[in-house]
């Protein structure tokens, strides 16, 4: 009786770290029982291996049977690796092969083995060659001759076992099912499950037909895999780039549990959504009905890549809608503009059709690229609560892009933080501020007009913003307020020599920042003739903005002299001290402050010069 060499998939057992299993052991059992079923060292069937066979130090063995066969790995601490059905080539229900097998017992490397008792058609990839049991690579380890001739790439040494089969595929009748074999990562603790289940934990947009090559348009393939996920689950692009049209992800069912689908590609510069048109954003929710969301999905690692006719200066050219999404989050995500091609918006978000609320930006990448105008803009859809609530955005790298008018456009905005994001020469503005937002740990750099825009156009003014620890790197301009903008806090932020000026009707406070308003200025406003020098101005308040003025002054005649104090325009002195004193003596002269807090007299007894110190706190 002739026997075939059991399928491992490999000849070689390779543990779950990759490594081969040496001094491993496989048993063979009559299939779904623990009876040892015996296995040989060759094909005739005159050498029994023991059982368990014992892996060699590569991890190697040679097992021939007949039938099939459940197979039982284990390593060498007694883990069990896998436990499947393998079936004999000579007997399995889908294949019929010949074998024959030569044994080199010369005394110098032989090349070249003719077959005695078979043939083969070269090329055709029905020749399996194995050399003590490994299996050989046609066109590395040898070459197929001829019909009956194969010739090896280098001499094999004496005593080599030689197995030469052929496999012709009859039918897909008899597979057997995926449903049918068991699989077993092999950690410790880990559970048997079967192939099928394995395999479905996530589906891959390539079982449903999609190409990934550029020019095919992959929408209707990848709307397949996303639409079989009826109970939720994770859609897979592998590496490739996708034309497509707009992807709809469904709503939330009118009852029962909501259901997530996770969008996962193979990276950032791996996988990439090439716009078909565009006004076709290539992610869109199915808004068929106001006020449905599509609630948990998750979005990462891939990047969009523009319509080589959009253009960031038109809004309607968005990359990814995000209205109705609510509890998502958009991960490790880039755009690439397409020559010129690029477009309004890389997302954008809105309060309806949909509510949109609990939305997460994070690790948006965009650098040297033709816009997109926003990175992010939030819209007023004209309805309901009248703005987008609840969006995180952190840690973002926005650099050195052209056409941007700014990074995140918050003006629709209620509830919102951004942190932890460098954004760098690449806008006119970094964020443009909504309303309740917190703006923490971020570097902003090189903007084109300022790092950030206080607004009163939008759908909800800039108010109530906390701004904390961030760094305006180089900016020496002015933050101007508008008016309608109260409650606007500037804590520790540090970098340029900025100034803040807030109109009529909006406030702001500031602790420990290091940019301030206009320094208050001191005029003498009352008495005889004298000189006034502005030496120093130092900030030197904790809790409340405020500065320190020194000033001299020398009087003409002894007298009373009476100072204002002037805040800086938006501003009100919410406190006011002062003292006077002879600079050459040391000498404390006179000194009162008016109510309210806006001015002083200070009494001198002679025309020494006097030094000023007033302390001034604002709001």
């Amino acid at each position: 009786m002739t026997y075939g060499i059991l399928p491992n998939g490999k000849q070689q057992f390779i543990d779950s770290n990759g490594k081969p299993l040496a001094s491993g052991q496989v048993y063979y059992y009559i299939p779904s029982t623990t009876t040892f079923k015996n296995t040989y060292q060759n094909s005739a069937g005159t050498v029994l291996n023991t059982n368990p066979v014992v892996l060699d130090a590569n991890g190697q063995c040679i097992a021939y049977g007949t039938g099939s066969y459940r197979q039982q790995v284990y390593d060498v601490y007694g883990n069990l690796v896998w436990d499947v059905q393998v079936d004999s080539p000579l007997t399995s229900g889908n294949q019929t092969y010949d074998i024959e097998e030569q044994t080199f017992t010369a005394t110098s490397g032989q090349t070249v083995f003719t077959l005695t008792t078979m043939s083969y058609v070269p090329g055709t990839n029905n020749l399996v060659v194995f050399v003590d049991g490994l299996k050989q690579i046609v066109g590395v380890n040898y070459t197929e001759t001829s019909a009956t001739v194969v010739t090896f790439t280098t001499g094999l040494h004496v005593g080599a076992v030689v197995d030469f089969t052929t496999a012709v595929l009859q039918t897909n009748a008899n597979i057997v099912p995926a449903t049918d074999v068991t699989y077993n990562e092999g950690g410790t603790g880990a559970v048997t499950t079967t192939v099928q289940t394995k395999l479905q934990q996530y589906v891959s947009v390539k079982d449903f037909g999609a190409t990934g090559n550029g020019t095919t348009n992959d929408t209707t393939a990848i709307q397949a895999a996303i639409n079989s996920l009826t109970n939720g689950g994770t859609v897979f692009l592998p590496k490739g780039t996708y034309l497509l049209d707009s992807l709809v992800f469904p709503t939330d069912p009118s009852s029962g549990p909501k259901v997530a689908i996770n969008f996962i590609g193979d990276g950032m510069d791996d996988t990439i959504l090439l716009m078909n048109s565009p006004t076709s954003p290539v992610i869109t929710s199915s808004r068929a009905l106001a006020n449905y969301r599509s609630t948990g999905n998750q979005f990462k690692n891939f990047s969009v890549k523009a319509n080589a006719s959009g253009s960031y200066s038109n809004l309607n050219h968005i990359a990814i809608d995000a209205i109705g999404f609510d509890e998502v989050l958009f991960d490790h995500i880039g755009f690439f503009s397409n020559g010129s091609g690029s477009c309004g918006m890389l997302f954008r978000t809105a309060s309806t059709p949909q509510l949109t609320y609990s939305q997460v930006f994070q690790n948006i990448i965009i650098q040297q690229q033709t816009g997109p105008q926003y990175v992010l803009q939030t819209q007023n859809g004209g309805s309901f609560l009248n703005d987008t609530n609840i969006i995180a955005i952190r840690d973002c790298w926005i650099y050195a892009n052209s056409n941007m008018n700014a990074c995140f456009d918050m003006s629709a905005c209620t509830v919102y933080t951004i942190q932890d994001c460098e954004l760098e020469s690449t806008a006119n503005y970094g964020v443009i501020l909504g309303n309740q937002g917190t703006l923490q740990g971020n570097w902003i750099e090189g903007m084109n007009t300022a790092p950030i825009l206080f607004q009163n156009t939008g759908a909800v003014t800039s108010a109530s913003n906390t701004l904390i620890g961030n760094y305006f790197s180089g900016f020496s301009g002015t933050f101007t307020i508008p008016s309608s903008c109260p409650s606007n806090v500037f804590i520790n932020n540090a970098g340029g020599t900025y100034t803040v000026n807030a109109a009529t009707g909006s406030t702001v406070t500031f602790i420990g920042s290091a940019g301030v308003p206009s320094a208050p200025t001191v005029t003498k406003t009352a008495g005889g003739s004298g000189t006034l020098t502005l030496v120093q101005v130092t900030n030197n308040s904790l809790i409340e903005y405020g500065f320190g003025l020194l000033y001299t002054f020398t009087p003409s005649a002894s007298g009373n002299f009476a100072f204002t104090v002037t805040p800086p325009t938006g501003y009100t002195i919410t406190k006011l001290t002062a003292s006077a004193y002879d600079a050459a003596n040391a000498v404390p002269y006179l000194c009162a402050v008016s109510y309210p807090d806006t001015s002083f007299i200070i009494q001198t007894p002679n025309t020494n010069l006097t030094s000023l110190y007033i302390q001034v706190s604002l709001a």
